[in-house]
C-alpha cells in the first residue's frame, strides 16, 4: 500500500504573473514621463508667463 504523499511545503516567496509586472512597469514609466513633463514646464514657466507692465499715462482733463 503507497502511504499519501504530503503535500509539498509552499516556496517562501509566491511569483506575480508576468502580465502583472509589465502593467507595472508601464505604469511606472508612464509616472515617471508625466514627472518629468510637469517638472519641465514648471523651469520654463518663467520664460512663458513674464508679464511686463508699463504704467499708462493719466488722461489730462480737457478744459
Amino acid at each position: 500500500m503507497k502511504l499519501p504523499e504530503p503535500p509539498p511545503e509552499n516556496p517562501r516567496w509566491s511569483r506575480a504573473p508576468k502580465s502583472a509586472l509589465v502593467i507595472m512597469i508601464v505604469f511606472l514609466i508612464a509616472m515617471a514621463l508625466v514627472s518629468f513633463y510637469s517638472n519641465m514646464q514648471r523651469w520654463r514657466r518663467g520664460k512663458i508667463e513674464t508679464v511686463i507692465v508699463t504704467p499708462v499715462a493719466s488722461p489730462s482733463p480737457t478744459p
